[in-house]
């Protein structure tokens, strides 16, 4: 076999990934002479064995090109796809066991969802705060958490509304985890404030139709949200209201790549359907088969009827949302996650049908409500965008007789 001798780049530092991510130098420990290493076959059997490891693991960390994602992590930097599409090489370290990701500055975790974790950061060149939002270690990169988590992305970047945050850049950690580059929304979430002020039809009226109108400006773009609660709703300093949380938007008549069933992983091999928060009522999206939270769930949802999901699934949410700002509780309240399921595969409403009666609304913004929780989509208003003029209609005539 001729010599072959790898050639690293001029004094890459020991521990650091290597600048071109098509060659990789394996480095093999010293080891103490011994007698055995006289032999001639010997060691020409020993540097074949180094050569081929050299080239195996050359050939492992090869980065494939950027629309298809590698299924291997990716120790020697990832692709991080700029806003014009051209890829670029980046790298991820940890100094004092702080993460480090070139071109920001972590700052603060800020919340952690089913897929990713989100962190405050500053982004370095435009120094300003943004909002980096990691998938979870949890989950393999290309499993389907990972690919939805990018789906995300793709979508909340085509949304250019101001009831939307706006993605800034897609990009790929060395281990394969894709991240995203959002704006940092300052405030609190509905749900948040809701339990601080109580339910009232007059105070988050406002609220409600301004994300009816992200909503439905999603609608006209094709695009369904289908995950939609107070949890996901941010209310900024300002009253700005941003509709968050993509990453179980759908684009509607678009063949995906990813099925609509089990189409998450849950972490460590852990076979759940969703997850409650520290023994609370309140009941989390989760990787399994039924994709959205229960207790806002459209019946459709509930029993996987993928062919039935369009704008009124979504519409369903926000009727879910509607009667938690009235009545201070969602449609469904089982005692499990697999219980409030069944009663929303079931539009088990007569509980919440009572305390839409007794909150005290006003008689039309209750009809509007129960219109959007009908259990046959056909019966449902057409879309978010029809919920937001009729939600504007009744604020306006209540401002008139104020």
């Amino acid at each position: 076999m001729p010599d072959v001798k790898p050639t690293p780049d001029p004094d890459p530092p020991p521990t650091q990934a290597m600048a071109n991510p098509d060659e990789t130098v394996a480095q093999v420990p010293d080891s103490p002479p011994t007698e055995e290493q006289g032999n001639p076959e010997q060691t020409r059997a020993q540097a074949h064995d180094v050569l081929s490891a050299v080239l195996a693991n050359r050939d492992s960390t090869r980065v494939q090109e950027p629309d298809a994602p590698s299924t291997r992590a990716l120790p020697l930097g990832g692709i991080m796809a700029t806003s014009a599409g051209a890829p670029s090489q980046m790298t991820m370290v940890r100094a004092g066991g702080k993460l480090i990701v070139p071109g920001y500055e972590l700052l603060e975790s800020v919340g952690k969802g089913g897929m990713g974790i989100v962190y405050r950061a500053k982004q370095i060149a435009l120094d300003r705060d943004i909002a980096l939002k990691f998938l979870r270690e949890d989950y393999h990169p290309r499993s389907g958490t990972g690919l939805r988590f990018l789906e995300e992305a793709k979508i909340t970047a085509q949304l250019q509304h101001p009831g939307i945050p706006a993605v800034h850049e897609v990009g790929t950690l060395p281990d394969g985890r894709p991240y995203l580059a959002m704006k940092l929304i300052r405030g609190r979430t509905l749900d948040t404030m809701l339990k601080e002020q109580g339910p009232g039809s007059t105070k988050w009226l406002s609220v409600f139709e301004a994300m009816c109108q992200a909503v439905g400006f999603a609608h006209t773009h094709g695009v369904i949200h289908r995950d939609l609660k107070p949890a996901n709703v941010m209310v900024g300093a300002f009253g700005e209201v941003q509709v968050m949380d993509w990453g179980l938007a759908k684009v509607l008549g678009r063949e995906s790549t990813l099925p609509d069933g089990d189409d998450f992983d849950s972490p460590a091999d852990e076979d759940v359907l969703v997850q409650s928060s520290r023994g609370s009522e309140s009941i989390e999206t989760r990787a399994g088969s039924y994709l959205g939270t229960p207790a806002f769930m459209a019946p459709e949802q509930a029993t996987g009827a993928t062919t039935q999901f369009g704008p009124r699934t979504d519409v369903f949410g926000l009727g879910a949302v509607l009667c938690t700002l009235l009545t201070g509780k969602p449609p469904y309240m089982g005692g499990n996650a697999e219980t409030t399921r069944l009663m929303a595969a079931e539009v088990k409403q007569v509980e919440a049908y009572e305390r839409l009666e007794a909150c005290g609304a006003d008689p039309d913004l209750i009809d509007l409500c129960k219109r959007c929780l009908e259990g046959d989509p056909k019966k449902r208003p057409a879309d978010g965008a029809v919920v937001a003029r009729q939600v504007a209609s009744l604020r306006s005539y209540a401002e008139e007789r104020a």
